[in-house]
């Protein structure tokens, strides 16, 4: 289980890491939605009460980096 520090809303995460990335805000935000299920596996999104999820960025870089 991440440290609550590391963990951020995914449209934050996505403001932040776009450019890193060299993509746009969407596209991630696109790429988590799709691949969710293996993300929650991976201990790289985490599901909130209501809709809401939260992104740990080390462990989504580290698959990321993966795939």
């Amino acid at each position: 289980m991440p440290n609550l520090e590391n963990l951020k809303p995914i449209q934050i995460f996505a403001d932040e890491y776009a450019q890193r990335l060299g993509v746009k805000p969407r596209s991630i935000r696109m790429m988590i939605d799709r691949n969710q299920d293996e993300l929650i596996q991976a201990n790289a999104v985490f599901k909130t009460k209501g809709k809401a999820r939260l992104i740990d960025a080390q462990a989504f870089m580290a698959w990321y980096i993966q795939h």
